[in-house]
Order: C-alpha cells, then sequence, then structure tokens
C-alpha cells in the first residue's frame, strides 16, 4: 500500500511538472493534455482519472506552483527592519523569484487573459497573499506612519500590489518594454537597472515628505 501511495505521488508530480511547462509555454488555450502525458510518459486516460478535465489540470498545475513559490518574506524579518527597508526586501524578493522562475510571467499574463478563472477563493495564493498583506505589510506601514518614516494615508492592500505590479512589470513586458526604450529588459544589467528605479520609485513615494 505504501509503495501504490508512493508511486501515485511520484506519477502526480511529473504530470504537474510536464504541465506546468505546457502550459507557461502554450497558455491554457493553446496547451495539449496529449503533449503533457507523451512528456511525464503516461497515458491521456490517466490523467483524466486523476484530473476531470483541462481546467482542473490547470488549476492544480498554479496552486502547485503557489505552493512551491518563494515571493513572501517571513514576517519575523520584516518586523526586524525599518518600514522602507522591509518593503524594499519585498521588491528583491519579487524580482529574484521571477529570475530564477521564467515562467511565472507566462502564467500570470495567461491568468490576465482569462480573468483569473482558473483562481478560485479558495486558492492557496489567494489565501497566503491576503495574509501577507494582512500579517506583513499592514504592521510595517502601521510602524512606519507611527515613527514618521512613511505618509499616513497607504492602505496596505493598494502598496503591496503596487510594489508587486512595478516590480514583475520587466518580467511581463520584456520585450515591449526594449523595443521602445534604449534598455534591454532580457539582461541581468536591464534588470538591475528595472530593480533600482522600482525601488527608489517606491520609497520616495511613500515616504513622509
Amino acid at each position: 500500500m505504501a509503495n501504490d501511495s508512493k508511486a501515485k505521488k511520484t506519477t502526480l508530480e511529473r504530470i504537474l511538472k510536464e504541465a506546468h511547462h505546457e502550459f507557461s509555454n502554450r497558455g491554457f488555450d493553446g496547451a495539449s493534455i496529449e503533449q503533457i502525458a507523451r512528456a511525464a510518459n503516461v497515458t491521456k486516460q490517466l490523467i483524466y482519472h486523476y484530473f476531470n478535465n483541462k481546467n482542473q489540470l490547470y488549476r492544480a498545475t498554479l496552486e502547485a506552483v503557489a505552493d512551491q513559490a518563494q515571493l513572501l518574506v517571513d514576517p519575523k524579518v520584516c518586523a526586524a527592519l525599518p518600514a522602507l527597508d522591509a518593503l524594499t526586501l519585498v521588491a528583491n524578493r519579487i524580482i529574484d523569484e521571477y529570475i530564477k522562475n521564467p515562467s511565472y510571467a507566462a502564467l500570470t499574463l495567461d491568468q490576465g487573459l482569462h480573468r483569473g478563472a482558473h483562481i478560485s477563493e479558495h486558492s492557496s495564493f489567494i489565501a497566503q497573499t491576503r495574509s501577507f498583506i494582512v500579517e506583513v505589510i499592514e504592521p510595517v506601514l502601521a510602524r512606519g506612519i507611527a515613527n514618521g518614516e512613511l505618509r499616513s494615508d497607504l492602505d496596505a492592500g493598494i502598496v503591496y500590489w503596487l510594489i508587486f505590479h512595478s516590480a514583475s512589470g520587466c518580467f511581463h513586458n520584456t520585450e515591449v518594454m526594449s523595443q521602445t526604450t534604449t534598455t534591454d529588459f532580457s539582461t541581468e544589467q536591464g534588470i538591475a537597472a528595472w530593480r533600482a528605479a522600482v525601488i527608489e520609485l517606491f520609497r520616495a513615494a511613500l515616504r513622509k515628505p
């Protein structure tokens, strides 16, 4: 029985790994269950045994990606830093994770195209992000406002998503940004320039005058 459970776990991991590759390269609409099955060395029927349809497989793939992502910073680390330094750490973590995991950009853009149809209210990504905003960003802002470091009119949710979208922007729009400026945002130098500009901009915007 233990061997059967281990074999099932290994098979599911292999399916989800290949589904991640297929969805991030072709998007939901272009992804092929047949190709996922072939790459995972299983039958298409077995995939449908574990996942009722393509939608369910995509949701499971996004959940697996969210569970493995390291976008969120340890609350204890943030609590030990000045407010602006804690928010800078959050921005740096987002950028570093996008560098290590290029598929994040493709999956994010694909979900934007589908209006988040495959991210449910019960998604671990939704729960983790809500908790991070409440348990980390809110206390950081409260501390920064109380000691005069930050402006007093800041909303934690808006601040988090402002930092997230600013930090990840050059990964979501690499080609267009590179073609319309003198910076190649696909290079280490381009990403470093974007990192520095994003951090300087939001620190200036959030700092108390």
